[in-house]
């Protein structure tokens, strides 16, 4: 199970966020469990390089998938060590991890490109697509932390098969009126290695072989930037909520057991 290491627990300040009520009540129906993690003013290479970000985890046993919606809420990105580049997070139920996922990446949603320009006004230009560029990986040794063995991963690294990860990171909104990412600078404005970028809130579908309702996200960790080994935030996943069907569940019971109880009294 979890457990992480004093050295990697300081490498980066983190808030960790309770999952959102309201995110339960938009789940799609069959899902077992919704959790969401919040990282915020993120230290990514220097004061001024403040990262944010929100990943929602779907996890539907039923289906046996799990849907990993990735947002990089940066609100203005500067640099390319602002870019959300991957996500690692560990399956499992308190006393043992989900080995037997041997997961794929089999649905993508949301699929966004963005283009910045090099021009010194901050304009970009959308394209949709819903081509998947990442992929996942269930080897994550190489870094410095300590999780269990039902850990995976999804980055675009992989597919490419390199250290470095040259396009398809996932940028942060624009800012102002007109949107502009007027303070990008040459890392992401015009750079033909990064350019495009994914924006809005990509969703990655995952296949996930032997997931139970009692699974679930017991860690998780958002990567920084254009070069593999560097930028980890390590974040403790310790919220779950229900399936809205389960809630409807237990608003109805009690309904039931309030009409029960009045019919006795006027009996």
């Amino acid at each position: 199970m979890s457990t992480f290491t004093g050295k990697f627990r300081h490498l980066l300040p983190v808030m960790v966020a309770a999952v959102a009520a309201a995110g339960a009540l938009a789940a799609p129906a069959g899902a077992d469990t919704i959790q969401t993690i919040s990282v915020s003013a993120t230290n990514v290479g220097g004061s001024d390089f403040a990262a944010n970000a929100v990943i929602q985890f779907d996890l539907n046993s039923t289906a046996g998938t799990i849907s990993v919606s990735v947002d990089n809420t940066t609100a203005d990105t500067v640099a390319a060590n602002q870019l959300l580049r991957s996500v690692y997070f560990e399956i499992g139920n308190n006393s043992a991890d989900l080995t037997t996922a041997s997961p794929s990446i089999t649905d993508f949603q949301n699929g966004e490109l963005v283009q910045v320009n090099s021009t010194a006004t901050g304009g970009y230009s959308i394209t949709s697509t819903t081509t998947d560029p990442w992929s996942v990986a269930s080897s994550v040794s190489t870094f410095n932390y300590s999780y269990g063995s039902g850990t995976y991963s999804i980055s675009n690294a992989y597919r490419l098969g390199v250290t470095s990860m040259p396009k398809h990171l996932i940028i942060g909104p624009p800012n102002g009126t007109p949107p502009r990412y007027s303070n990008a600078n040459g890392s992401i404005a015009g750079n033909g290695a990064h350019n495009p970028f994914l924006g809005d809130t990509p969703t990655f579908v995952l296949s996930a072989s032997g997931l139970t309702s009692s699974d679930k996200i017991e860690a998780a960790a958002v990567g920084w930037g254009t070069v593999g080994g560097s930028g980890y935030t390590p974040t403790l996943v310790t919220t779950t909520i229900p399936e809205p069907a389960t809630i409807g569940l237990l608003a109805a019971g009690g309904l039931g057991l309030l009409v029960g109880k009045r019919r006795r009294r006027g009996s």
